[in-house]
């Protein structure tokens, strides 16, 4: 079972504002991508390994889309071999981006979906596949369009799903839901961030409320809110919300993708 280092990177301005990465290999060369359960796919920064790689059907790309609405354009190439530490993929579909693009390398849900997946976060590792030693009462788990984690977030007396997304920095509530639910959040300021596009954007940030998850309590933390609204309008199910890192990374995670269950493993220490 490979237990792979967590690469945990805080903004320089704003402390709970955590970026987690993690490293993969392909050739010689070793790449550090972005651990992103919010994103469905593999992207590649273009380097001189994944230069060589043809692009699938002579170069046509496939669209994809940041938070902001904003679209993406990459070459589909396969990798003969990507390493996670001990395991080995063969011929895995990835997207390569551009010589100058801003975006964000990934490791997204086409990979990580395939697995058993522990967050351990307290221990800054990822542990894919094996079962821990003693399995928690393991929870039913939905997936927007069959690829992207949700759970249920309860606040008080209101439910919400929101994307289980470590690609979120912040946890991220949709402006118009923030709108409807103004309890929900204490604006705090403003804070400049970007999305998986690159696209910068200045957008309100404060504390949300504390909140439960699975059955466990978690304390208040730094949450954006961001104007969902072009994305949604491209999702048959909208997100009102992202659980963002300053709330996962207070517990640990076990998510059974194939078998479709979740359970909290480490209960936060307050």
């Amino acid at each position: 079972m490979p237990a792979l280092p967590l690469l945990f990177v805080r903004h320089p301005v704003e402390p709970d504002d955590l970026q987690i990465h993690i490293e993969v290999g392909i050739g010689r060369e070793t790449i550090r991508v972005m651990l992103d359960t919010g994103a469905d796919d593999l992207v590649l920064p273009y380097t001189g390994e994944t230069s060589r790689l043809p692009a699938i059907t002579g170069g046509d790309t496939r669209p994809g889309y940041g938070a902001t609405g904003v679209p993406i354009s990459n070459d589909q190439v396969l990798v003969p071999r990507l390493a996670l530490g001990s395991l080995t993929l063969v011929n895995v579909a990835a997207e390569r981006t551009s010589v100058d693009s801003l975006q964000t390398p990934l490791l997204g849900m086409d990979v990580l979906g395939r697995y058993r997946c522990h967050f351990r976060f307290t221990l800054g590792r990822l542990d894919i596949g094996g079962k821990p030693q003693s399995l928690p009462a393991m929870l039913p788990l939905e997936l927007m369009r069959s690829s992207r984690p949700m759970v249920p977030v309860t606040f008080g007396d209101l439910n919400v799903t929101a994307v289980w997304d470590t690609g979120a920095s912040l946890s991220v509530l949709d402006a118009a839901f923030a709108n409807d639910h103004p309890e929900l959040i204490e604006i705090t300021g403003n804070t400049y961030g970007s999305d998986a596009s690159g696209v910068t954007f200045n957008a309100p940030v404060g504390r949300l409320d504390r909140c439960t998850i699975g059955g466990v309590d978690f304390e208040p933390s730094t949450c954006v809110v961001i104007d969902l609204g072009p994305i949604n309008a491209m999702l048959d199910q909208p997100i009102h919300m992202a659980l963002g890192t300053p709330i996962m990374t207070q517990a640990d995670w076990l998510f059974d993708f194939p078998d479709r269950t979740w359970a909290i493993t480490q209960l936060p220490s307050f």
